[in-house]
């Protein structure tokens, strides 16, 4: 009987139609500085919802990795929701474009296309190498959601053809709590 419920949950769910969201709002972190770049490296790649995230990178990259650490349970949220990603450590020249966030229902679905210049044989001179942080706000209303996050190399944004490594991707599950 459970499987049967369970079943016409998932076929529902996938039922739901596909809604573009939008990415206006996004933002790429890269740090510049040296301390806040390091900060950023020693995070591990993860996808994490907070309430307001801060505007200082070193403050960003605690806030992160704080809720890495306690994410052994479904985060509740106060709307509006803020979804950060890290991404894998990329070469200087590289660059980031949070592509497509798209929704089922309560599921979401976030694709992040990178550039990786090392594995184009590229000629790196005076390297600097970096982990990105997207940050996209979310405009939900309350409810449970799961998000999936992947990051994609690609030959050149934001057309480029995909290159051969593994997507890299990390998912998560949260709540959107009622405003009181």
């Amino acid at each position: 009987m459970l499987v049967v419920i369970w079943l016409l949950l998932a076929t529902a769910e996938q039922a739901q139609p596909e809604v573009d969201m939008s990415l206006a709002s996004a933002v790429v972190h890269r740090p510049l500085n040296v301390a806040d770049r390091e900060a950023f490296k020693a995070l591990t790649e993860a996808a994490v919802v907070l309430c307001s995230p801060p505007d200082k990178p070193s403050e960003l990259a605690v806030a992160f990795a704080k809720a890495v650490a306690t994410k052994r349970s479904t985060p509740t949220v106060s709307p509006p929701g803020h979804l950060l990603a890290t991404g894998p450590i990329l070469d200087g020249p590289d660059r980031v474009l949070p592509h497509r966030l798209i929704r089922r229902g309560s599921q979401l679905e976030l694709e992040i296309l990178h550039t990786a210049v090392r594995l184009q044989d590229a000629q790196l001179r005076r390297n600097i190498i970096w982990r990105p942080l997207v940050e996209v706000p979310l405009s939900l209303s309350p409810g449970s959601y799961s998000v999936r996050v992947t990051w994609l190399a690609v030959t050149e944004l934001p057309n480029g053809e995909p290159l051969e490594s593994s997507p890299r991707v990390h998912s998560m599950k949260f709540v959107i709590q009622a405003r009181n």
